[in-house]
């Protein structure tokens, strides 16, 4: 296990799906609203002094792969010097899915593309990165950090997910890695 890129978590069951029971005929990403996210889950997030917001949904086609990715924009990133992007991911029709996170290579060239919701980002070749972690995910509940360059595979199944970044609700900023770990430290699977 990787302390800094994924964690798995026993969180309370209290977050109800809004997209699970439509079929969508490829891999797609889509916004989600935050008014969409029902208020207990929310509720329970508050408690922790934890808000949301850039939500997604995403929903993979078996054997579908994620080209070579950070979850926040470039701008963002270049700009407004974003250093963080930490997530709950909820997890749902999961089989056989892993994530694999990367480390630059020193000759590694990124490309800005526009990912499916409009934003630009940077993705990155397999062959300029190197492995560093990689783990099985079939969920239903992780904490994941996006801003290492990361890929899913997808399993044998059709993968839904809701990727939720987390924001301190007082101070509207992103969650460090090591704020988070520490809000939800006690719903962390301990093995």
């Amino acid at each position: 296990m990787n302390d800094n890129l994924y964690q798995e978590l026993q969180i309370p069951n209290l977050f109800v799906p809004c997209y699970n029971n439509k079929i969508f005929g490829k891999s797609i990403e889509i916004a989600l609203p935050v008014s969409l996210i029902n208020k207990e889950f929310k509720n329970w997030l508050a408690s922790l002094n934890i808000s949301l917001r850039d939500c997604r949904f995403f929903s993979a086609e078996p054997g579908h792969k994620y080209t070579l990715h950070k979850d926040i924009s470039w701008r963002a990133e270049k700009f407004y010097k974003i250093t963080d992007c930490v997530k709950i991911n909820l997890i749902y029709n999961a089989s056989n899915s892993k994530m694999i996170w990367y480390k630059e290579n020193s000759d590694a060239v990124p490309i800005v593309i526009n990912n499916k919701v409009g934003e630009e980002l940077r993705i990155y070749k397999e062959e300029q990165c190197s492995v560093i972690f990689e783990s099985k995910v079939v969920g239903p509940a992780c904490l994941v950090n996006g801003m290492a360059i990361h890929t899913m595979v997808n399993g044998n199944t059709t993968r839904h997910c809701y990727s939720l970044p987390l924001i301190d609700l007082t101070t509207k900023n992103r969650l460090t890695w090591d704020s988070a770990v520490n809000r939800l430290s006690k719903y962390i699977k301990q093995y």
